[in-house]
Parts: structure tokens; sequence; C-alpha cells
């Protein structure tokens, strides 16, 4: 199902017309009810995508909906434990992918949109499914940037109808006056410390994860016309001495790496 029709059944069934309860009952463009074992499938459908993406929690059923402009990029991040260990104090899943795995989570896409369209789609479904592990209501609100008047626009529209609690309210507004966390969020991001005997076996894991699920890289070195091969996105940007996201973002723009080095992708 496409991005466009999800959205279309989610709108349909969440209206307040003509008697009509409101459900957040969602059909997802694509769904991985085990992100552990589909990490190669996930990195292989998602290229040069945008959209909006869930993590459901299959254990306690919580949620968390985010949207990147690049959803492979975002989604190595996911299965990296040191991205995990650095945000987990104040990301609420980014602690929860640390404490119970990544195949006690499904991944879902909820649509694929335009790059434009992600944050303000974001904020629909935040409004629509009211993910608990969404520390903030506001989309996007994290990384500080400022939000175009177009995009304000579409999240103005994408709140429209939607009866807010007051809990969602108070969040919105703490997120506007720029205050940090509340005592309550903090509280719940710090309730537990994972032991070094968890997260010594979750290394383990997503080492041996990401060696043999790893999308395989070939670096081509213009210069020299040296050809070397990874097996991953992660051991070719060691050797390039850059980050996952920048060798995506080469690798996306079809540009060489510091001039010299062309990226390419092998199945």
């Amino acid at each position: 199902m496409t991005g466009e029709l999800c959205t279309l059944f989610s709108e349909s069934i969440s209206t307040h017309d003509e008697g009509y309860t409101c459900l957040s009952t969602v059909i997802p463009a694509v769904s991985y009810s085990n992100a552990d074992i589909s990490k190669k499938e996930i990195i292989r459908n998602n290229r040069n995508k945008s959209g909006v993406y869930k993590w459901k929690n299959n254990i306690n059923g919580r949620e968390y909906v985010g949207s990147s402009t690049n959803l492979v990029s975002r989604f190595y991040s996911y299965f990296s434990l040191k991205h995990l260990e650095q945000q987990q104090s104040r990301s609420l899943i980014c602690k929860a992918l640390l404490k119970y795995g990544h195949s006690a989570f499904t991944l879902e896409i909820l649509e694929y949109c335009k790059p434009g369209e992600n944050i303000a789609r974001e904020q629909y479904y935040i409004n629509l499914l009211k993910p608990e592990y969404n520390i903030l209501a506001i989309a996007g609100s994290s990384y500080g940037h400022k939000l175009s008047y177009e995009t304000k626009a579409k999240m103005r529209q994408a709140r429209a109808g939607i009866t807010l609690s007051q809990e969602t309210k108070d969040r919105i507004a703490e997120a506007l006056l720029g205050r940090k966390h509340s005592a309550e969020s903090l509280a719940k991001m710090k309730n537990r410390k994972l032991s070094d005997v968890h997260l010594a076996k979750l290394r383990y894991h997503l080492a041996k994860l990401n060696s043999t699920q790893g999308t395989k890289v070939k670096v081509i070195d213009t210069v020299t016309n040296e050809i070397t091969r990874w097996d991953s996105i992660s051991k070719a940007a060691v050797w390039l001495k850059g980050s996952n996201a920048t060798i995506w973002r080469y690798y996306n723009a079809g540009k060489l790496y510091k001039n010299r080095y062309a990226i390419v992708l092998e199945d």
C-alpha cells in the first residue's frame, strides 16, 4: 500500500463527523515485524527514500514516530550501539532499543513522502497515534531548527480536527518555551541503568549483525584506480575517515568523496 493510500485510510477512520469514533489504526506502507532479522531488507528497500517511520515495542506496545529525508542514514544510526549509548539519556526510543534489543521491535514505514513534507507528515502521525516514546509533541523540535512558513501551515492543517490531551498541550507549551525535559520525562529516561554485561552482549550482537547483513561497499580511488571492498558502510566510513551519514550523502549525490573516492554499493 502506498503512503498516499495509508494516509487516506487513517484520515477516513479518524473523523468525528456523523458520529464516527476516532481511531488510531493506520495501515503502514511497509512493515518489518522483527527489525533485527530484517535489517538487511530494511536498508536495501529504503535507499534514497524520505518518509515517516514508527518503532513499535512488541512487548509493551509502546511506539515512537519519526521521519527523515534519508531513511537509510537514520536507520543505520538506530543499528549503531555508539549512537544508541550516546542518545539514551535524551531519547526514550534509543534507551528502549538498548534495553529490549531490535528483535523486540517492529519497524514500520508509515508513508513515503517528499523530503520537504516529512516534518508535517510526522506531526500528523504524532497527533494521531500519540506515541509514548516521543518525549516532545512537536515534530523536529528536538533538532532546534526553524520551520518554514509552509511547513508550519501544513502542521496546523494536520492538527486540525484533532483534540489534544492536556498532557500533550503541556508538552507542546514546554517545547515552544524552549525548556528542558520535565522531571517526569527525565526520570523515565534514567530510571534504569543497563548493566555492562547487557551492553557487552548487545555490542557483540550488533557487531555480528552489521557485519553479516551490512551493505557491501566498493570504494574506487579515482587517482590510483585502486579498488577496495568493505562489508558495510561503517567499515568503509572508518577507512575513509568519515561518518556513515557523510558517506551516504556523497553516494546519494553521486559525488566523489574528498574529490577522489567514488562510492559504489554492491548487493
